[in-house]
């Protein structure tokens, strides 16, 4: 849209034009020899071609200025948009490297109770309880995990029992 100004400076270019077309028609309508014509001429161009040249160029001044300002704006606005770009860039890898460190954890911590209570279990301690509050496969393996040790501490119970009976057989053979 235009400016003010810059619709002032139109209207005076379309005023001069007007002037310059009025004079050619009234040199047209005039006889070739006629004496007005060098004088009407030169006013068509001191007068109304000099207003013309000069209003032009008052508003190639004017664009000239607002393009330099478009274009310092846009220029401004890219480095923006880079920065932002850069900045949600380096977000993006602080978020990732987060989120990674956190499932690693989320893997790595069940799986090193597992380890530390297997080791104990290999040691003979089979009192190990083995809380379970996840429903993945870590959670499966746990359940699993802890199955087999109450099997296995139910297996030992059976075993104990049984050698407590032959034992208990055996000394009351050897007391008869």
């Amino acid at each position: 849209e235009l400016t003010p100004k810059e619709k002032e400076i139109i209207l005076r270019i379309k005023a001069s034009l007007a002037d310059l077309v009025k004079i050619a028609q009234e040199v047209q309508a005039m006889p070739k020899n006629h004496p007005a014509i060098p004088k009407m001429m030169e006013e068509m161009d001191y007068k109304y071609g000099a207003q013309v040249i000069e209003n032009t160029e008052e508003l190639h001044r004017i664009m000239k200025f607002q393009m330099s300002t478009a274009a310092t704006y846009a220029n401004d606005l890219k480095n923006r948009l880079i920065i932002f770009t850069s900045l949600l860039t380096v977000l993006s890898v602080f978020l990732a490297c987060f989120l990674a460190v956190g499932i690693t954890r989320a893997i790595t911590r069940p799986l090193e109770t597992l380890v530390g209570i297997t080791g104990k279990v290999a040691q003979g301690d089979l009192t190990m309880d083995i809380a379970v509050n996840r429903g993945d496969e870590l959670g499966t393996l746990a359940n699993s995990f802890a199955s087999m040790l109450k099997n296995l501490s139910s297996i030992i119970a059976k075993m104990k029992d049984a050698v407590s009976q032959i034992t208990s057989a055996s000394t009351e053979i050897l007391a008869a």
